[in-house]
């Protein structure tokens, strides 16, 4: 196997046939950086249906050790058992990804304001069967007190914070359009601009929808 700066090149058997394929390079990572509620899920099943294993918030505790090994070691090896990761805590993260796996994709989900306020009140409401869980649970309200500032809603300062997460993301990559695609998932996403900026072929179906938000204007 030989690494080409963020990149790997392989050459693998496939069973037992001890020809030799070798296999496209490829992103050292895919990391979706958008905020909670900016369409996290339905990535992480486009990412699923492009081949990618892919990882999406699966608990306090998976999110906290990323959280600490990237704090403490500069690098993940929780992460690293996946190619593609998004949801907290990689918004958090992404000057400490950028450093720590170099030619790695980073994709910024949006959503337009209203809608996406309109989704976080409904998170942070008695309607989502986890929110009891928080006040037991110490790292998700870190991880809320990091990203917006506080632990509850309150709409306008976390439109500030979303507005300057979204921001510094931007301003981090705008030298380097090829790193960094952004998403607005309510203004006709399809798959076209994810697959180009991954070069991967478009799947024969439809980007996957999850949790829409009902109810917003």
């Amino acid at each position: 196997m030989a690494r080409c700066g963020g990149f790997c090149l392989a050459v693998v058997c496939r069973n037992f046939d001890f020809g030799q394929y070798m296999t496209w390079p490829r992103p050292t990572r895919v990391f979706g950086i958008g905020t909670h509620k900016t369409g996290t899920t339905s990535l992480h099943h486009a990412f699923q249906l492009l081949g990618y294993d892919s990882a999406h918030w699966t608990g306090p505790g998976w999110a906290k050790r990323i959280w600490n090994e990237m704090k403490e070691a500069g690098r993940s090896v929780t992460l690293e058992r996946h190619l593609a990761l998004c949801d907290e805590p990689f918004g958090l993260l992404f000057r400490e990804l950028d450093r720590a796996y170099p030619g790695s994709k980073f994709i910024l989900t949006t959503r337009d304001e209203d809608r996406w306020l309109q989704s976080v009140r409904n998170h942070w409401s008695p309607i989502n069967p986890w929110r009891k869980t928080w006040d037991e649970d110490f790292f998700t309200h870190r991880m809320h007190q990091l990203m917006y500032g506080q632990r509850s809603f309150e709409p306008e300062t976390m439109l500030a914070r979303y507005r300057a997460h979204n921001r510094a993301v931007r301003a981090h990559f705008k030298d380097r359009p090829d790193d960094l695609l952004e998403m607005n998932m309510e203004r006709g996403f399809n798959w076209g601009p994810l697959c180009a900026f991954l070069n991967k072929p478009v799947p024969a179906v439809d980007y996957p929808r999850a949790f829409v938000t009902k109810g917003a204007r």
